[in-house]
């Protein structure tokens, strides 16, 4: 039964269209709300029916549940008309409407009405339940018990997907970070997203994504919408290292950055560089008030908040109170809920983008110190 198609992903939306595994150990996510946990069914491959409540689930997610529940149709590609009207501005016939060269309108089987994009006619788009759930199922060792799909979803209206595989414990490293590492498979229908497979790493403490390692070299494998990529996706496996390999990289990672000796008046010396105005650019009053709005809750998490503070002084608690902020304490644009806007940012690159900039001004003011 698949969900109602909203303008934005409300508190029903992502009760619905997002499902969460893996809480017996990690417990529910955050935007879990009791009475939003409604019956679903849907007939499987086999023709069975298949029933439930809710999103979210105790163990791992069936990968059946996955492509049952949220894959249960396939984008279409159709012409796209121009409406060219007589000339008293009557329209007669279908011979008033003129197909528009090289375009192709992509939408949902089972809801004709709607638009994902209007594409180039050489667009191939990727059906979810083969690219993300056949591919991912190819790809990972399913007879295996230590791997299994930890979380998937729909978001912008079903015009972004994800998948993501994950270990079913938290590891934790010498330092006292808790993570878990993740393979998360993404793609869109409208052209935002190329399908992408990429390591990500979620520390448990706070929910957060980390993105540092995940931007080297080889972390990523991508593949366009055209009509042969198809072809390519079995290489998929060849580009991505084995997930476990993820947790021995990113403990060396987070070791190396306790390492680091940030010193108070460092921590807010990094502050300023990031959310100064730009070089030659007289702020406005707006831009003053937003940077010292920003300056206090970043210096709130540096000293008292438990999800940085027991590294303050060092290079990870300087990371983890910008990447805290980034998804906890930054503002939404408007119709755009805090979970959407984290999953987005994680899917398209920005995590990544963003760790690695604090990254690099860190090491720019402890240089110049």
């Amino acid at each position: 039964m698949q969900g109602d198609i909203m303008s934005q992903e409300t508190s029903e939306w992502l009760n619905s269209n997002v499902l969460v595994g893996f809480t017996d150990r990690r417990g529910k996510a955050w935007h879990y709300r009791a009475d939003h946990q409604t019956p679903w069914d849907y007939t499987s491959e086999d023709g069975e029916l298949v029933i439930g409540v809710g999103n979210h689930y105790p163990g791992a997610i069936p990968l059946m549940d996955v492509k049952g529940r949220l894959f249960n149709w396939e984008p279409i590609t159709g012409p796209v008309y121009a409406l060219n009207s007589n000339e008293d501005g009557t329209v007669t016939g279908p011979e008033n409407f003129i197909a528009i060269p090289n375009q192709v309108r992509v939408y949902p089987s089972d809801d004709p009405s709607h638009t994902f994009w209007i594409a180039k006619e050489s667009y191939t788009p990727h059906e979810y339940g083969d690219t993300l759930g056949n591919s991912l199922a190819d790809l990972l060792d399913t007879s295996t018990d230590e791997l299994g799909v930890s979380s998937a979803g729909l978001l912008k209206q079903r015009a972004v997907a994800w998948v993501e595989v994950s270990i079913p414990d938290t590891i934790t490293t010498p330092e006292g970070i808790e993570f878990r590492p993740n393979l998360l498979a993404t793609t869109s229908l409208n052209g935002t997203v190329a399908t992408t497979w990429k390591r990500t790493v979620t520390e448990t403490v706070c929910d957060n994504t980390w993105g540092m390692a995940m931007a080297e070299k080889g972390q990523t494998y991508k593949v366009k919408h055209s009509r042969y990529s198809n072809l390519k996706l079995a290489d998929a496996r060849s580009a991505l290292e084995i997930i476990h390999a993820t947790a021995d990289d990113i403990e060396a990672e987070f070791a190396a950055l306790c390492e680091i000796q940030v010193t108070d008046k460092q921590f807010f010396d990094i502050v300023k560089e990031i959310t100064g105005p730009e070089n030659g650019k007289e702020p406005t009053k707006m831009a003053l008030t937003l940077q010292e709005k920003k300056l206090e809750q970043l210096s709130q998490l540096w000293r008292n908040d438990n999800r940085v503070s027991p590294w303050a002084g060092t290079g990870y608690g300087v990371i983890q109170a910008f990447n805290t902020w980034e998804h906890h304490l930054k503002g939404t644009r408007r119709g755009t809920t805090l979970a959407e806007r984290n999953m987005l940012a994680t899917i398209n690159g920005d995590i990544e983008k963003n760790d690695r900039m604090v990254y690099d001004t860190m090491i720019k003011v402890l240089d110049n110190a």
